[in-house]
């Protein structure tokens, strides 16, 4: 249902004010919010949001950060013909009389005009009562605490896991890992905050931990084809093979057909079909493992999945399986698909064209090999072998 909130632009610069339009739309059970200026130029989005009150105070204190000239303020919403004050409908939905919220900062707990109490930052309440601006609650006592002094369970989440996965970037494992014990405490079954703990387990090389924390957000979120692949993936450092094929073929299924999917989607779809690859592999199934990473490069071309499918086909000597020429094809693909191709591409495409028979052609792959290489010794000498050979056959 479209959520329509005028908002006005300050462009303080020029000291012109123009109108734009911020739509909420909601998809499910959350809300993306579009800000559109002048001339319907989207100027932000953002979302998804879990409640409309999250979305509503985003648009109305949203700086646009590519211009610090841009400021929302949200004048008026919206909903549609005798729905009532949009805030009060926000406040219904996400503030109850037995609802829980976290004070984010310590605060005062008041009795009238008195202080019983002062609660600290952190510290989950539970909603008695409601009136106005103030909340009834229950710390040590009864007392109100201000609207504006706590937040939602979900918003504090939200908040803390941005704080947890700048930690996990800055490889601050050890706060990361705090903040997310903190927030389980509050609802061990979030599965953003069960994820970002079994990044900071992978990333630590705790990969049982880390296909646990996955496996209880899958639980939480059986539909997300990034927490299959993820399990998959650390199945796979596991060595537990057949379940980390089992996991990334769940995640290809979920993504469905190549033409209904966005670039950031194929690229994980790409991404999953190496990563199969790899396990099939290491299961010996070489078919399967060529077959998996020529979906990865026809997905996403780039040279890593063709030369491992070119380095397959040629360790292969069924020839059911996989032919010199096939890996000729893959080599050369390999060097087409990238800017500047590896020494080791080249190499392999040389490698591929000698056993299909083409020296000639390996000889002038090699040394376009020891070009990229910036003539290391051992493709020098590898092209030596094929230029030697070359003299031998044409003295026969």
């Amino acid at each position: 249902m479209l959520r329509i909130v005028l908002c006005w632009i300050s462009v303080g610069v020029l000291l012109i004010s123009c109108q734009a339009i911020a739509f909420a739309d909601e998809s499910g059970s959350v809300f993306m919010v579009k800000i559109i200026a002048g001339g319907g130029r989207i100027v932000m989005t953002q979302g998804p949001f879990q409640t409309y009150t999250e979305a509503v105070n985003w648009a109305g204190r949203r700086v646009d950060r590519s211009n610090d000239n841009y400021l929302f303020r949200v004048d008026e919403i919206k909903r549609g013909p005798a729905l009532g004050s949009p805030i009060d409908k926000a406040i219904a939905q996400d503030w109850k009389v037995g609802n829980q919220v976290v004070v984010p900062a310590d605060a005062n707990l008041m009795s009238v005009s008195t202080i019983v109490a002062r609660v600290p930052g952190g510290t989950v309440l539970e909603i008695r009562e409601l009136k106005g601006d103030w909340i009834r609650v229950e710390y040590k006592k009864l007392g109100w605490i201000k609207r504006n002094s706590v937040i939602s369970i979900k918003t504090h989440i939200e908040s803390e896991c941005r704080k947890a996965e700048k930690y996990l970037e800055q490889e601050d494992f050890e706060r990361a890992r705090d903040i997310c014990a903190a927030l389980l405490a509050i609802n061990s079954d979030d599965a953003s905050v069960l994820v970002i703990r079994a990044r900071i387990n992978f990333a630590t090389n705790k990969y049982q931990e880390a296909i646990d924390d996955f496996t209880r957000a899958i639980k939480t979120s059986p539909r997300d084809a990034r927490l299959f692949s993820s399990r998959g993936l650390s199945n796979l450092l596991m060595r537990n093979y057949d379940n980390a094929i089992l996991d990334l073929t769940i995640a290809l299924h979920m993504l469905g057909g190549d033409k209904s999917l966005n670039e950031r989607e194929v690229l994980m779809k790409a991404r999953i079909a190496d990563l199969r690859g790899d396990a099939w592999l290491a299961k010996g199934d070489r078919a399967a493992a060529i077959s998996d990473y020529t979906l990865s490069a026809t997905l996403h071309p780039q040279e890593a999945p063709w030369l491992k499918a070119a380095r397959v086909a040629l360790d292969t000597k069924d020839a059911a399986i996989a032919t010199p020429r096939l890996a000729v094809e893959c080599a050369w693909n390999a060097c087409k698909s990238a800017n500047k191709p590896s020494a080791d591409a080249w190499a392999t495409l040389a490698t591929a064209f000698s056993e299909n028979g083409s020296l000639d052609l390996g000889i002038q792959a090699q040394k376009k090999a020891v070009m990229a290489s910036n003539a290391d010794s051992g493709y020098l000498a590898k092209l030596a072998e094929y230029q030697k050979r070359a003299e031998q056959e044409k003295s026969k």
